[in-house]
C-alpha cells in the first residue's frame, strides 16, 4: 500500500499545480482586463436571457430524450440591471430539472466601475460566504468557452464576465450529474451566449 502511495504522490502534487496554475492563468487574464474601461450601464443594452437558446439547442446539450423545454423569463420589476430565465425539462430520477441563466450589468457603477471585472477574481480569491456557513465556499477557476469563469459545484453556479461591462451566471438543478459533465455542458452554454454577444 505504502508503495502505491509513493507512486501516486507525485501525480497529485502535480494535480494540485495545475489547478493552481489554472487559477493563476485566470486571474492574470482578469488583471489585465481591468485595464480597459467599463461602459456606463445606462449605455449597454442586457439581452433577452431567454433567447441565447433554442429548444433544440437544449435538447442537443442535455441529451433531453422526451417531452418539450419550458422556457420562463423570470422578471425582477426592481431590477432594471439584469435579465433571468428558467429553462426546464423532464429528466429521469429529478424533480424540476433545468438551467437557470442571468445576464446582468454592473449594478453599483457610480461607486465600483470595476465591480464586473473584480467578480470573478474575488470569488477565485475568497470564494463566497453562504448561510448557515463559517467558511466560505470556494470556486475553481474554468474555461467559459474562452472565457475567464469561477465556479462551485457544490453550489451548482457558473460564473463569468463579457469584458467589464457584462456578468453572466449559470445554475443548474441537475443532481445526478457529476462534476465532468456538467463542466462539458457549461461550457457548450457558454460558448452560445459568448457567440450571441458577438453577433451584436
Amino acid at each position: 500500500m505504502k508503495y502505491v502511495l509513493v507512486l501516486l504522490m507525485p501525480l497529485m502534487i502535480l494535480a494540485c499545480k495545475q489547478e493552481k496554475k489554472s487559477t493563476e492563468e485566470t486571474l492574470a487574464v482578469l488583471e489585465q482586463e481591468k485595464s480597459s474601461t467599463p461602459a456606463d450601464p445606462k449605455n449597454l443594452s442586457i439581452p433577452n436571457s431567454c433567447q441565447m437558446f433554442t429548444e433544440d439547442k437544449i435538447k442537443q446539450i442535455f441529451a433531453v430524450k422526451e417531452g418539450s423545454i419550458n422556457i420562463r423569463e423570470a422578471k425582477d420589476p426592481g431590477n432594471s440591471s439584469a435579465s433571468s430565465c428558467f429553462f426546464k425539462w423532464t429528466e429521469p430520477h429529478i424533480d424540476n430539472a433545468g438551467m437557470f441563466i442571468q445576464i446582468s450589468t454592473n449594478p453599483v457603477y457610480d461607486e465600483f466601475p470595476q465591480y464586473i471585472s473584480d467578480y470573478i477574481a474575488t470569488k477565485l480569491k475568497d470564494g463566497e460566504m453562504t448561510m448557515g456557513n463559517n467558511t466560505p465556499t470556494k470556486f475553481t477557476a474554468f474555461d467559459a468557452g474562452g472565457r475567464p469563469g469561477a465556479y462551485s459545484f457544490s453550489e451548482a453556479r457558473y460564473f463569468w464576465s463579457i469584458g467589464n461591462d457584462y456578468l453572466i451566471m449559470v445554475a443548474f438543478n441537475l443532481p445526478t450529474y457529476d462534476e465532468s459533465r456538467i463542466l462539458a455542458a457549461v461550457g457548450q452554454v457558454a460558448e452560445i451566449i459568448n457567440a450571441n454577444f458577438t453577433k451584436k
